[in-house]
């Protein structure tokens, strides 16, 4: 039986794993898919690069794109199919946000530099001004090795490439994106960087959300289809497109790629401004090494 191979976001993982079987089974049949959920594991090696390695590829990824950055050029021609060029809305266009042959972006996941409202009186507008000995020990991030932290590690190594090393000796990297949300939130630290959507979570409403000159990090959201095979799930790939999953994941504070699907408010009030290097760039920052050279307890 063909795998489907799910590999999102925590917040959506299960709500949009159950919504494509839902439809799979009415639209295509029960027992032609065996739908997988693969939760982001530090400790194991990806099912995709494991499927890719033993020929045993998922005929569906649907998920985060980071493990192609880990695949050659010749790998990913030889092993998936080219893809239909679907809609891309004219904002993230705008961004050079173009899909790549071989995978197909169906959202972006904006990320958030939140602070607590009682702690910050002078709100920093620009990525630069975290590197400045001012802000030692005030911003909070998830574990280094998760998608948020190496993301904003990127952005920060890609424009300001001579600030890298001050700004991550201001950082501490510690717990999952909800443990950053409720440290800024308690009070324990001033600033701190997540996925936008966990950036809802505050518990005590003390978060607020700043938006640089620059723009904040995101993350594509992307669907690929092994070598050969997409008339089988072409049906699949068009529902994940359609306005009722793009309304779904633009609830999650996800940019939808349809143009026709109402943005997040407070992504549409700042314009849409993310900050987005190109795939070659994105891939090869992202891939590089992990934030480690951190005093210990910087990294709890």
């Amino acid at each position: 039986m063909d795998k489907i191979l799910f590999n999102c976001p925590l917040n959506i993982s299960r709500s949009l794993l159950n919504m494509v079987k839902d439809f799979t089974e009415q639209e295509i049949g029960n027992n032609r898919f065996a739908f997988v959920n693969e939760q982001h594991r530090l400790e194991h090696k990806s099912s995709l690069l494991n499927g890719l390695e033993e020929k045993q590829l998922p005929i569906l990824y649907i998920g985060m794109a980071f493990d192609f950055a880990n695949m050659s050029d010749e790998s990913i021609v030889n092993s998936f199919d080219l893809m239909p060029i679907l809609e891309l809305r004219s904002e993230l266009r705008e961004k050079a946000f173009a899909n790549y042959n071989y995978w197909q972006v169906f959202a972006v996941v904006p990320f958030a530099i939140i602070y607590n409202k009682n702690l910050v009186t002078v709100i920093p507008t620009s990525w630069a001004e975290f590197a400045s000995k001012d802000y030692y020990g005030k911003v909070r991030l998830p574990m280094p090795q998760l998608p948020v932290s190496r993301v904003t590690k990127a952005i920060v190594e890609d424009m300001f490439p001579d600030s890298l090393d001050d700004f991550v000796d201001n950082c501490i990297f510690s717990g999952s994106p909800i443990d950053v949300v409720n440290a800024v939130d308690n009070g324990e630290c001033e600033f701190g960087i997540v996925n936008l959507s966990f950036s809802r979570l505050s518990r005590q409403r003390n978060t607020r959300i700043l938006w640089p000159t620059e723009g904040v990090g995101c993350m594509p959201l992307i669907v690929a289809v092994r070598k050969g095979e997409l008339a089988k799930v072409r049906k699949i790939i068009d529902y994940i497109f359609s306005e009722e999953v793009q309304e779904f994941l633009a609830l999650q504070s996800f940019i939808p790629v349809l143009s026709k699907i109402k943005m997040p408010d407070i992504v549409r009030e700042n314009q849409a401004n993310i900050i987005w290097p190109g795939w070659k760039t994105f891939l090869s920052i992202y891939n590089s090494e992990a934030i480690t050279k951190i005093s210990g307890e910087k990294i709890l």
